[in-house]
């Protein structure tokens, strides 16, 4: 079984990383944007009630995503978490489902098995919330200033946060409420429950579910996507 959820993606980035004029959700993987993809997967359960893309008010490319009833297209914010927190308060005052669910707007290449068994194991367990992730495969280093190295970190505990990312609506709201710090610093939602009993528990993914950052991960998420 898997309870009704909403979907967020915000979408309002400009990827200045990317050193493209086309924001990289926009860019075309077999001539479908990259937001596409998630949009479209999700729409394959019935759960889903609304999907809300967040998209900058210099948008020129939001009016050419895939439409449904289910997604709604609002005004997001100067980061990615002000994005976030704008579409949950615009489902908070509408009719809102139990669980709200976050995916970034350029990762592509989620698998739908995968998105069921996650959504099927969070709705049958006691956990606030869980996110996609992996875990670290690399040996990590520390450097203070980004040309020595200070330590070697352990990697044995450590894990990659990846989304989607879904949670109790309404233990969502109360994580905003209480949250003290900087929505510039936060990178996930996660982060708004460290510290917090709530239980948000880790679901294994790959490295697959890649988030395209520069223009080389475009190359790979075509070969994922053709196989």
């Amino acid at each position: 079984m898997i309870e009704p959820f909403d979907v967020i993606v915000p979408g309002a980035g400009l990827s200045t990383r990317f050193s493209s004029d086309t924001p990289k959700q926009y860019l075309k993987i077999n001539d479908q944007f990259v937001i596409d993809y998630s949009l479209k997967l999700f729409l394959n359960f019935k759960e889903c009630k609304n999907i809300i893309v967040a998209v900058s008010k210099l948008d020129a490319l939001s009016d050419q995503i895939f439409k449904d009833e289910k997604i709604k297209i609002i005004e997001g914010g100067a980061s990615r978490a002000e994005s976030v927190k704008l579409s949950f308060d615009w489902l908070s005052s509408n009719e809102s489902s139990p669980n709200t669910l976050i995916h970034d707007a350029a990762r592509p290449c989620l698998q739908l098995n995968a998105v069921k068994k996650f959504l099927e194991e969070f709705s049958s367990s006691v956990a606030t919330g869980a996110i996609f992730a992996v875990p670290c495969g690399d040996t990590i280093k520390s450097s203070e200033d980004g040309k020595l190295i200070n330590s070697t970190v352990d990697r044995s505990s450590l894990w990659q946060a990846q989304t989607p990312q879904i949670f109790k609506t309404e233990q969502l709201k109360q994580a905003y409420m209480v949250y003290e710090g900087s929505f510039n610093e936060l990178t996930d939602e996660s982060s708004l429950f460290d510290g917090r009993e709530e239980k948000i528990s880790l679901f294994k993914s790959s490295q697959q579910n890649l988030k395209i950052t520069f223009k080389e991960d475009i190359e790979l998420a075509e070969v994922i996507l053709k196989n």
